[in-house]
């Protein structure tokens, strides 16, 4: 959780993806915290032990566990050498970009006996972003949201606010770019 503004100042939280929105606050300092939200909504996914997990879903998906942690597969392989059939446990995927994802290597044979069988938890990422009073304002996405927060007059952090006649009257520009601009603009001139 972090904390943006001092007291007093008009806050305004610009929602840049995965939904363009602003969120104007009029009591600051605000706090904004971003959290994986798991609604228990789940479904379970059986997966072959002789290839790598590489699997999307039509939801994105935040957590993984193993169905049945007792459960197991055969590596068919030939290693210890003196017992060919060696029983293995079911690894833990990651969760890498909302699908679920594990580099296993199922050590060149592709005729390992079994299965593993997750359950797969779907979900997204919770926006809460609260005033000095206790306001809050809570958005649910399927990305991570990404946001900048504007202090007192509207614009981020480095930049200048200029009146404009679209929408919301306004615009920020960025004081290090057009600053960078104009000294490029000077050398070519100057040569």
């Amino acid at each position: 959780m972090t904390s943006y503004c001092s007291l007093g100042d008009k806050t305004t939280v610009e929602i840049l993806s995965p939904a363009k929105e602003i969120l104007i606050f009029d009591n600051a300092p605000i706090t904004v915290e971003v959290i994986t939200s798991n609604e228990g909504e789940y479904q379970d996914y059986t997966h072959n032990m002789n290839q790598k997990i590489d699997k999307s879903f039509a939801k994105n998906v935040v957590s993984v566990i193993v169905n049945d942690p007792i459960n197991d597969w055969i590596f068919s392989g030939e290693y210890p050498p003196d017992n060919p059939i060696v029983h293995r446990t079911c690894p833990i995927p990651s969760v890498i970009d909302g699908k679920i994802y594990l580099d296993f290597d199922p050590l060149g044979y592709s005729d390992n006996i079994g299965s593993c069988t997750y359950k797969v938890y779907f979900g997204g990422y919770k926006l809460t972003a609260t005033d000095a009073r206790g306001i809050k304002i809570q958005r649910t996405y399927d990305q991570e949201p990404k946001y900048t927060v504007a202090c007192g007059d509207n614009c981020p952090e480095g930049s200048h606010k200029c009146t404009h006649k679209k929408y919301p009257g306004y615009c920020c520009v960025p004081c290090k770019e057009v600053g960078d601009r104009l000294k490029n603009i000077a050398n070519k001139v100057g040569r």
